[in-house]
């Protein structure tokens, strides 16, 4: 068993199931994923050899173990899994270059029905539905006061968009991401504008609101770590592979998330000026 580095203690019941992964939510809305897929190792997930989909109906956590159903797991130090994440020491002007560079050698790599479009126009394509084509000229717009009125922008982005977590949501956990880096870039402390974004982008949607909370902590999952570390330590034909498994998450979701992430990078609003230390 590897077990992640946030999981709460409480009791949890299955509410959700999808293919090779299993959701339990306790009575908080905190939400723990089984699987037996180490690419979806997260700090709220735990990964089984043995695991069959469907068949744990409860579990039970506590600091030195984790009861599945009735069988009980020692937790061991050596098997958490660590979400935490560091960026490499480089200025911002390097870091655009590198998005930039990354979008334009991959972007036929791109899925044309992600967000991705708001940052690299030449993968827009027209939608087939009336609803989609309104959808999307809703996040241009909502893109349109990402730099002069961030705040808004957000509140634009929230909830926006179909799926498990709609698109808005997934963009908005990108950019607690790509906050953390321009922090470290910037040498800034961001966390009163991070906890604004959270409080603006909150949802009843359990999956988004845990989602956004683990971004707004800082907790990355391994598929985000693998592209991230990636990135930026080997250079854009090396971050093809750990790209295209980010982006396989959900139907666009990673891709939606990167976008987030690589946006707050490439555009730096205008508030972020304001509070730099």
């Amino acid at each position: 068993m590897i077990a992640g580095d946030r999981l709460l203690p409480g009791v949890y019941n299955h509410f959700a199931g999808f293919t090779r992964v299993d959701n339990y939510a306790d009575a908080h809305g905190n939400i723990v994923a089984i699987s037996d897929d180490v690419s979806l190792l997260h700090a709220n997930t735990i990964i089984l050899n043995n695991y069959e989909p469907g068949v744990i109906k409860r579990l039970e956590i506590s600091v030195h173990s984790i009861m599945l159903d009735h069988e009980v797991y020692r937790r061991y130090k050596d098997q958490i899994f660590c979400s935490d994440f560091s960026f490499p020491a480089m200025d911002l002007q390097t870091v655009q270059n590198k998005i930039k560079l990354f979008l334009n050698q991959n972007k036929n790599e791109l899925p044309q029905n992600s967000l991705l479009f708001l940052l690299n126009p030449e993968i827009k394509t027209d939608p087939f539905s009336s609803f989609d084509k309104l959808l999307q000229q809703e996040f241009e717009k909502a893109f349109s006061f990402f730099d002069d009125d961030f705040f808004e922008s957000i509140r634009k982005f929230r909830s926006k968009g179909k799926g498990l977590t709609p698109a808005g949501d997934d963009f908005i956990a990108g950019v607690l991401y790509g906050i953390d880096c321009l922090a470290s870039v910037m040498k800034s402390d961001y966390s009163d504008l991070k906890n604004q974004i959270d409080e603006i982008a909150k949802t009843d949607n359990l999956f988004s609101q845990n989602m956004l909370h683990l971004a707004k902590e800082g907790r990355y999952f391994k598929r985000l770590q693998d592209f991230l570390n990636t990135f930026f330590n080997q250079g854009s034909i090396s971050a093809l592979p750990p790209f295209q498994q980010l982006i396989s998450t959900g139907d666009t979701s990673g891709a939606d998330l990167i976008s987030g992430f690589f946006a707050i990078l490439l555009h730096k609003p205008c508030i972020f000026e304001n509070q730099a230390n």
